[in-house]
């Protein structure tokens, strides 16, 4: 078969169409947008004049398909969509008795082009008269209007559970926490083609310490205590294993085991001096990576006071080997499960083997 047109569809977007006998219909996009021309390929059999073909777009902006009449130029057919719908071409081969054969594109969506939306969350703890809050900034980049902005405040945890919608369009949302827990500011808004897009300000804590005061950490001031520590850590330590034994050595000074059993989030460990295995794994975790030391968080099980719990630690490579490091069972002091092998590790604890980096030996410092 012998196309009139010429001009072959060479861009990778183009979709291939349900045949029709007689005639086939290219379209060079599968998605049109408002504003944005549309371009068909119509190819016909080899004979067919091409003052016998007839091309009509088929539009639909509501309930109903709409005619629109199409001019065949050397096999191309274009058309300009003005608003969000659906749209397919159809070629009629007219036949010299009155009748046509015809071939359907298949049908694309009309949507809007979509701005870039972007969205700015600060989080910043205050202290007010009823005591310490979350002060969150929010402002909306795009061509949205405010009204289709819906901010909300989202707990988590055992006290919060609920959605908590405290905020209106103004930009700027304060939440008073009533009970220790985990809170996210959320930002929800959708796009010009009614597709939702959230955004998260990120992790809220608060904790109320042994000395009963509530304290409220996020997401920004632990990055900021990691590249501080890690900068700390850089300037005293100058190679892999005396930076990860100083790391190591930071946080058992300066935590200690959450016996509540609510913090699990690197936060704890860092900003709130307290946390359980997770909290002291995932400091540890992100303290390495600040050095640029490999690692892995790993999580099984632990074997304290005769019985077996859930449990996590952490792997750390040192001149290409892998070696154990349990940050939570050194906090009271020493180095007991620093930089140890998978047959120490588990006299004392169990993680599912083929999944993590095989330890082989304990590590020597001047013998690796």
């Amino acid at each position: 078969m012998l196309a009139l047109a010429l001009m072959i569809c060479l861009s990778p977007c183009c979709v291939g169409l349900a045949q029709a006998p007689g005639c086939s219909i290219t379209l060079q996009q599968d998605t049109a947008m408002v504003g944005q021309p549309v371009y068909a390929q119509v190819n016909v059999p080899e004979g067919v004049p091409e003052d016998s073909v007839s091309c009509v777009w088929l539009y639909k902006t509501g309930s109903e398909w709409t005619e629109i009449p199409a001019l065949l130029a050397q096999g191309q057919v274009q058309f300009t969509p003005d608003d969000t719908g659906w749209l397919k071409l159809e070629a009629r081969l007219h036949q010299p008795d009155g009748t046509y054969q015809s071939c359907v594109s298949n049908t694309m969506p009309v949507l809007h082009p979509v701005s870039r939306i972007s969205c700015e969350i600060t989080l910043t703890p205050v202290d007010t008269e009823e005591g310490p809050a979350i002060l969150a900034h929010y402002e909306v980049y795009s061509e949205i209007p405010p009204e289709d902005v819906r901010p909300y405040w989202i707990g988590e945890g055992r006290q919060l559970a609920e959605e908590l919608d405290h905020s209106a369009h103004s930009g700027a949302s304060i939440f008073l926490p009533e009970q220790d827990g985990k809170l996210r500011f959320m930002v929800e808004t959708r796009d010009k083609n009614g597709q939702a897009v959230t955004f998260e300000g990120g992790l809220v804590l608060a904790h109320t310490g042994v000395n009963k005061v509530r304290r409220i950490v996020t997401d920004a001031m632990l990055k900021e205590k990691v590249a501080s520590v890690a900068e700390q850590c850089m300037a005293e330590a100058t190679d892999d294993y005396s930076r990860a034994k100083w790391l190591h050595d930071y946080l058992a000074r300066h935590a200690r085991y959450d016996f509540s059993y609510t913090i699990y989030d690197p936060h704890g460990v860092l900003l709130l001096g307290t946390g359980v295995c997770q909290s002291f794994a995932m400091a540890y975790q992100q303290l390495l990576q600040a050095v640029n030391i490999k690692n892995r968080y790993v999580t099984g099980l632990g074997k304290g006071n005769a019985a077996w719990d859930s449990h996590a630690w952490n792997l750390v490579q040192l001149d290409g080997k892998w070696y154990h490091v349990d940050v939570t069972w050194d906090e009271a002091g020493g180095h007991l499960y620093f930089l140890k092998s998978d047959d120490f590790m588990k006299r004392s604890h169990a993680w599912a083997y083929d999944l993590y980096p095989k330890a082989e030996t304990n590590y020597k410092p001047n013998n690796p």
